[in-house]
């Protein structure tokens, strides 16, 4: 009977400890250091922060507390909220700190579901690696390289919106195509009636026409060729150029 005793009240005073210590004001998170934003909205950024930190667990513990705070559920709510967010680094400094290093998705460029120039496309920045993070406009001029695609529908943000091994493709092509004297690349279209193929217009207006799956430093190498050999002054005057078969390319002016 005493030993009974003695084990209900070790218990009690463990479990009056464990909540003293949990809620102990001197042991809630009070400091959230924020570190790499860029663009983001910082105030934003602390708000979702602060709703990652309040409220209680079992009516009893506060979320705040140093040792139940959950980085990982703070790291994932930050990066639903904000889509730029590419990765979310977070360290607890005891008694009551959290290190937060936020790195920001870069810009690429932009991708566009639906027909270019229709009336509803649905556009977004996307990062070199194809994830949209924010909604745009449908881009016009020459600035800023896009990716236009005839397939119908949302973007979903902070997801990719097309294969990583294409976007892959695309960004090497956007890269080495002025080299190989294509001159700069304004836009990228893939079409589903035509899946193999990547075409790339110029900024001089004529386009070319790329299978998705190749050498293109082969290919690239006989684009040079016949830009240098064939086309040489007469490029404001070609419409496409088709880089699918290897040495055989065909081509046709305006």
């Amino acid at each position: 009977m005493i030993l009974s005793i003695i084990a209900g009240i070790a218990v009690l005073l463990v479990c009056g400890g464990v909540i003293f210590v949990l809620r102990a004001p001197r042991l809630q998170i009070r400091a959230v250091a924020v570190a790499g934003i860029q663009t983001l909205d910082e105030r934003g950024v602390r708000d979702r922060i602060g709703l990652a930190l309040a409220g209680t667990r079992a009516w009893i513990f506060p979320q705040s507390s140093f040792f139940l705070a959950d980085t990982r559920e703070i790291a994932s709510g930050l990066a639903h909220d904000f889509p730029r967010i590419r990765a979310v680094a977070i360290a607890k400094k005891f008694p009551d700190k959290l290190d937060i290093v936020i790195i920001e998705r870069g810009f690429w460029g932009i991708f566009c579901n639906g027909q270019h120039g229709s009336s509803t496309p649905v556009c977004a920045y996307i990062d070199p690696d194809g994830i949209a993070y924010e909604y745009a406009p449908e881009p016009q001029g020459k600035l800023i390289v896009s990716i236009q695609s005839d397939e119908a529908g949302d973007i979903a943000l902070g997801a990719p919106v097309i294969d990583p091994l294409i976007m892959a493709a695309i960004r090497g092509l956007a890269e080495k195509i002025p080299t190989a004297g294509g001159g700069t690349i304004v836009d990228f279209e893939l079409y589903t009636r035509v899946p193999s193929e990547i075409r790339a217009i110029a900024a001089d207006g004529f386009m070319m026409i790329f299978k998705r799956e190749d050498d293109y430093t082969s290919t690239l190498g006989v684009l040079k060729r016949v830009m240098d050999g064939e086309i040489k002054d007469r490029r404001s005057r070609l419409d496409y150029i088709d880089l699918r078969f290897g040495n055989k390319v065909f081509y046709k002016m305006k």
